[in-house]
């Protein structure tokens, strides 16, 4: 592989790289580089592969290398590979600016902060269709990032973003109108916001129309199967959240009839997306005790 990196970048050459780094990748998940199997070499050789597959015209290697180097916590890496590519590839603007304001925010130069939401903003000046880059703009104007902080522009952004379809976009106007930032304060319309993000299956939206539906905000009533089931949508997507929700639910028959085996499905459910059940694990076996000790 590193021969192959010293080479100039081709859609072959680029294609070889990101089989190589995915296989890599799968040996990451299957336990290799505990056991001692993966070699320290492969293992820095992986965000170089994808990078250069990505510089190849893979762009699907570029989220491959942002998630892994976000893994291992090396975001700063990521962002100065990225930042390298950026002149070929402009594209990158977007994926940049969200991994610089997501992970090094607090930490990131103000000059750079700057330089990024300023080609950022220049994207979207070419691209206004481009309702992911303007969900991003929005972020920046809201948070202050490398621009002055304006909640105004921010909610304009947003509702730019929204009209083309950003899911992200109008679950950010239902909770600027629910708290009046911004914009003026109006429940009613903020709720509007959040069942259409919902709708589109945004994660946080799904699990907030759970939670309001399980205590009657927002003008809604009391409706704990609703809540229930909005709750399963967001877990199924991967809400963790809403995962530890369903599962405190089922075990100790909060709101619902206690069903352990509910209880167990979304257990495991939790497992298959990587988050830690132990504790869980343990509250069933135990609840289950009791349940027999009860019938003996």
């Amino acid at each position: 592989m590193t021969q192959l990196l010293r080479q100039a970048p081709t859609l072959e050459r680029g294609g070889q790289a990101l089989s190589w780094a995915q296989e890599k990748l799968g040996n990451i998940v299957r336990g290799d580089l505990m056991l001692g199997i993966l070699s320290d070499e492969d293992l820095a050789l992986i965000p170089q592969a994808l990078a250069f597959a990505g510089r190849s015209g893979w762009p699907g290697a570029w989220p491959l290398l942002v998630q892994h180097q976000v893994d291992f916590g090396e975001a700063a890496a990521a962002s100065r590979l990225l930042t390298e590519a950026l002149p070929e590839h402009p594209e990158l603007i977007v994926p940049l600016f969200r991994l610089q304001h997501s992970y090094l925010r607090s930490e990131l130069p103000e000059a750079e902060q700057k330089e990024t939401t300023r080609q950022l903003q220049q994207w979207c000046q070419i691209h206004p269709q481009d309702h992911t880059a303007l969900y991003n703009l929005g972020l920046a104007f809201f948070t202050g990032f490398g621009v002055e902080s304006s909640p105004e522009h921010s909610a304009a952004l947003h509702a730019q973003a929204a009209g083309l379809g950003n899911a992200d976009a109008l679950f950010e106007l239902y909770v600027l109108h629910s708290t009046g930032v911004g914009v003026e304060l109006d429940e009613e319309k903020a709720l509007q916001f959040l069942k259409q993000a919902a709708g589109q299956r945004q994660l946080r939206a799904m699990y907030n129309m759970g939670a309001m539906h399980a205590t009657g905000r927002g003008g809604l009533e009391v409706n704990l199967s609703k809540a229930t089931e909005w709750y399963d949508r967001a877990a199924r997507a991967g809400h963790e959240k809403a995962v530890d929700t369903l599962i405190i639910m089922f075990l100790d028959g909060e709101g619902v009839e206690q069903d352990l085996d509910r209880a167990e499905e979304y257990i495991e459910l939790g497992e298959s997306f990587g988050y830690d059940m132990d504790v869980y694990r343990e509250d069933l076996e135990e609840e289950r005790e009791q349940v027999l000790e009860g019938r003996a």
